[in-house]
């Protein structure tokens, strides 16, 4: 395939960002000119924004989508569930053409290097585009996470999280921030 990224990114750290914005465009063409098996194009657009409420606390707003158009591998379509949007769902649970999601995350020290996060989303996948801003078919997600501060000088954290959609919930440890 042959893709082209457009990107702005004003976050004042990314491993854990605490103010700033975050955009990005991603569109990638595939066809059997550049050697695919497949025929399609994918757009991808990720919005992020982060507020620095009081001294510490921070809320982070995140909105993902992914449309897909023509003959779509299995492995390039568009899934809920990650360790970074809609967690509570395993990544794959709901895989369509095209995707839709927002969350939010409230995150706030507790005591020395720990800290905590609360998150919800929502979410959803379909076949075609017009269908993905219905309210019929969305799937919603909340958690919170606990959170070490590996580097403090960084914001390089460790965290876990536990997250819980409809019919499904998931856990997850990893290095940084969800988004």
């Amino acid at each position: 395939g042959l893709g082209a990224v457009a990107s702005w990114d004003s976050r004042d750290n990314t491993f854990s960002s605490s103010k700033g914005f975050y955009f990005s465009y991603y569109v990638s063409s595939f066809s059997p000119a550049f050697g695919s098996r497949f025929s399609y194009t994918s757009h991808s657009l990720d919005v992020r924004k982060y507020f620095s409420v009081g001294k510490n606390d921070v809320i982070a707003f995140q909105f993902v989508t992914l449309a897909n158009i023509g003959m779509v591998p299995v492995r390039s379509m568009a899934n809920i569930g990650s360790n970074s949007i809609m967690r509570g769902y395993y990544e794959g649970r709901y895989t369509a053409n095209n995707l839709i999601a927002l969350q939010a995350e409230y995150r706030f020290p507790v005591y020395k290097r720990f800290g905590m996060v609360v998150f919800a989303a929502t979410g959803r996948v379909a076949d075609h585009t017009a269908q993905l801003f219905t309210v019929r078919g969305q799937k919603p997600s909340l958690g919170t996470g606990l959170r070490y501060a590996v580097d403090p000088k960084e914001k390089l954290n460790f965290r876990f999280d536990v997250g819980f959609g409809q019919q499904s919930n998931g856990f997850y440890f990893y290095l940084t921030e969800a988004f």
